[in-house]
């Protein structure tokens, strides 16, 4: 048996992703705890970024991003 306090507005949100996926949340846990189990440590990375990277981060979310017409121009471009 496995106890957490979860916010309720994050529970009913994740619920509702989970029911539309057709998943219990208590398969979602065993899903969650087998990926632990078999990777022997958590299924995604739990990093902070560096400030480059926040920034970097922030720029593709904000639509600011370099686009190169293949990969020898974005190296090109790069090497400038």
């Amino acid at each position: 048996m496995v106890r957490a306090r979860i916010e309720p507005r994050r529970k009913h949100r994740a619920e509702a992703v989970l029911e539309k996926l057709g998943i219990a949340p208590s398969q979602a846990i065993n899903m969650l705890y087998a990926q632990i189990e078999l990777l022997k440590a958590m299924p995604f990375d739990l990093r902070i970024p560096t400030k480059k990277t926040a920034e970097a981060m922030n720029d593709v979310r904000k639509g600011r991003v370099h686009k190169a017409k293949n990969a020898a121009d974005l190296f090109a471009d790069l090497d400038r």
